[in-house]
């Protein structure tokens, strides 16, 4: 039975963390799409100084909502949180900078750039859940 509550508040702390971060990524894509708006940029090196700068909007938002409701801890652990959040914005910006500049035909650098940041985001936030699961909340 207590095997069940955890398994219970295992699957819970991953479908609030999954809807934390679909807002997070909605965030993250509207700041980063902004940004290619204005400067007319949609690929290469310079896409890893966008998603830094959307990065620092999500992180903040992230760690409010996962703090409150996904591990529900009282722990003051906003750098653990963005140093755990950095590393993974690093690897997601060389995954999404990698993937932007391999454009599939007939699909617009837009499109792509967003597909691209989607699949890094996914790859990328999985593997965040799980340190942040167990290091910086302690769950």
């Amino acid at each position: 039975m207590i095997n069940n509550l955890k398994n219970n508040e295992n699957i819970r702390q991953l479908i609030t963390y999954a809807l934390v971060g679909t807002c997070n990524f909605i965030l993250d894509i509207a700041v980063l799409n902004l940004l290619m708006f204005i400067f007319k940029i949609y690929k290469g090196p310079i896409l890893i100084i966008f998603n830094i700068l959307s990065f620092i909007t999500y992180s903040i938002n992230g760690y409010f909502f996962n703090k409150r409701f996904t591990f529900k801890s009282n722990k003051n652990s906003y750098f653990k949180y963005a140093s755990v959040l950095g590393i993974f914005m690093l690897i997601n910006g060389v995954i999404f900078s990698f993937l932007s500049l391999y454009n599939i035909p007939n699909i617009s650098q837009l499109l792509w750039a967003n597909i691209s940041k989607a699949i890094a985001s996914i790859l990328s936030g999985f593997l965040a859940f799980l340190v942040n699961k167990f290091f910086v909340f302690n769950h």
